[in-house]
């Protein structure tokens, strides 16, 4: 079974629970057919680089969310068919990953592969680096006000 990527622009006024259930429809025509769903994530709401018109309007913004899965190609007709249908979802398209792996064509990359997996077999996880700050004071959270934290989570998961 190949793996796809099924990537989809839905209404900007949809709400999540909706968003939600066209996955579900999506991951569930996947099961049912065999497959496995690998991935799903939601990109929340973008602006488009261009205005999608369909038949209940133009629109500027939408939410977008992707779904990576291993399904038989024949099941693709039912996803593309449940997409169509939904009236939520204004525009999608399912690519086809690869399914190989780029071998060393040369002696040389050989090497310098086994030289990396040797290196990476014996510090999986190297230290990381220090930083240098401006000043000598020892910042703890308990420094920074409610109001400033919840700014800075805010900045970033780029909550709106």
């Amino acid at each position: 079974m190949p793996l796809y990527q099924l990537f989809a622009i839905a209404k900007p006024q949809v709400p999540l629970s909706a968003l939600a259930v066209a996955m579900k429809k999506v991951g569930t025509a996947v099961f049912k057919a065999g497959g496995v769903v690998t991935e799903i994530r939601s990109y929340g709401k973008t602006d488009l680089a261009y205005k999608l018109k369909t038949q209940t309007g133009k629109y500027g913004s939408g939410q977008m969310f992707q779904l990576n899965f291993l399904v038989r190609p024949t099941t693709l007709n039912d996803i593309n068919h449940d997409l169509k249908v939904n009236e939520d979802v204004l525009r999608w398209v399912v690519l086809k990953e690869k399914q190989y792996i780029t071998l060393p064509r040369t002696v040389k990359e050989l090497r310098r592969l086994e030289e990396d997996v040797e290196e990476f077999e014996s510090n999986p996880f190297p230290p990381l680096p220090e930083y240098e700050t401006d000043s000598d004071e020892d910042i703890s959270d308990k420094d920074i006000s409610d109001e400033d934290q919840a700014v800075l989570l805010k900045d970033t998961l780029r909550l709106d």
